[in-house]
């Protein structure tokens, strides 16, 4: 929460869980276990680093914090609540 007092849109799921509002962004975790795929093709000589096309996460995750909904009174639509991967109480 910023010194406005203002809800926070953030682009990863942590920092929902730590006051933000709302994210549909990465999971450092899930991003993670998708890097090690990576590195295992690698590592058993299956793809070379040079050749290898560049990613990004393949499934985003919808958080939503409800306390920060509460806190700031923001009203989150029933379609993003049904559709939320997560939601923090």
């Amino acid at each position: 929460m910023g010194a406005a007092q203002l809800p926070v849109v953030v682009g990863e799921v942590e920092l929902v869980k730590n006051r933000a509002l709302i994210t549909y962004g990465i999971d450092y975790y899930e991003l993670g276990k998708q890097t090690g795929a990576m590195a295992l093709k690698i590592l058993n000589q299956e793809a070379q680093p040079q050749n290898m096309p560049i990613e990004t996460q393949k499934e985003l995750k919808l958080t939503i914090n409800m306390q920060a909904a509460e806190r700031f009174g923001v009203t989150i639509p029933q379609v993003l609540l049904d559709r939320a991967d997560e939601i923090v109480e």
